[in-house]
């Protein structure tokens, strides 16, 4: 579900419109005062915490200088540009692989195999949109921090560990500390965009989502076997390092998702997420509860510091 384009939703119209999605959803209604499960908590944090570090640090072009400081360059992603529009993008100066992402949000992706069969038309007409105001990802879910990112194209190189396999790495941090490990697989279906050679890169149906703790011991958060992948999955082979660097990254926050790759020898820090799945994931009702239960919602919403925050971007702009 999308919301409609409101530049200035009301919080009255705006907790209608996630409690609606919420029961749709989860099945449940949630609490908003007195939140208690994993899913209601996020939806508490989207309506009430304002931490102006969450809008530097989920933009994926500002969040780099946020890795390099805390954990070193070494662990980015290599980037082979940044673009404010799709004209500025010169396709010609590119390698032959790549992977254009919005730095806004998530589940825009584009990922080139081959430039040579690349409609750069099409591509461009894919980018722009990511570009528009109204397809902010704010406007699917409310996900307070996506909302004051101004949106870039960020380009990445594409990264292709010698297995032939990239796993994702997902480390779910609750109050600074990592609790639980997620391996997406199948996580990307290409589509070949009618008449030309783009290919876009969607959420596959097939996703597959494996939970395990820190002692790699498998944890059913859902009770759908079809969301699991049924063979056995290795840990990374720098788990230990993976989690370290996890910590001084989720130290400033209340609740945020590291995401990392393993290529070969190297660990990349992919990106930070503050409101996994929007608070909308199928957990199962034990786990929902466990899971709130880990998580302390903050006692001071640092609005103060998110209007001063606005007032200093106005003497920047």
């Amino acid at each position: 579900m999308r919301y409609s384009f409101d530049r200035h939703v009301s919080e009255r119209l705006k907790k209608e419109r996630i409690h609606k999605k919420f029961v749709d959803i989860l099945g449940y209604a949630p609490d908003f005062d007195n939140p208690k499960t994993f899913n209601e908590k996020i939806q508490w944090l989207k309506l009430h915490y304002r931490d102006p570090l969450i809008i530097e640090v989920a933009d994926k072009v500002t969040a780099r200088d946020y890795i390099s400081k805390t954990i070193g360059e070494e662990y980015l992603v290599p980037v082979i540009g940044v673009y404010d529009s799709v004209d500025s993008i010169d396709f010609s100066k590119l390698p032959n692989k790549f992977v254009m992402k919005a730095n806004n949000g998530w589940s825009t992706n584009l990922i080139c195999l081959d430039k040579n069969n690349l409609d750069q038309h099409i591509a461009k007409q894919i980018m722009s949109k990511w570009l528009e105001e109204r397809n902010s990802h704010y406007y699917r879910s409310y996900e307070w921090g996506y909302k004051d990112i101004p949106p870039r194209i960020i380009c990445e190189e594409y990264l292709e560990p010698k297995t032939g396999t990239l796993r994702d790495y997902k480390i779910l941090c609750i109050n600074g500390k990592p609790e639980i490990v997620g391996i997406y697989t199948h996580r990307f279906k290409d589509l070949k965009e009618s008449g030309g050679g783009a290919t876009k890169a969607l959420p596959s149906k097939e996703l597959k989502v494996n939970y395990f703790d820190l002692e790699w011991q498998e944890l059913l958060l859902s009770d759908n076997p079809d969301t699991r992948e049924d063979k056995a999955l290795p840990p990374p082979k720098k788990m230990t390092e993976m989690l370290e660097l996890a910590k001084p990254l989720a130290r400033p926050f209340p609740l945020v998702r590291v995401d990392f790759y393993e290529v070969d020898d190297r660990i990349l820090c992919g990106e930070l997420t503050f409101t996994p799945s929007a608070g909308f994931n199928r957990y199962t009702e034990e786990w929902d509860f466990r899971l709130g239960n880990l998580l302390r919602l903050p006692k001071n919403k640092k609005r103060l510091q998110y209007l001063l925050y606005k007032f200093a971007r106005l003497f920047r702009h």
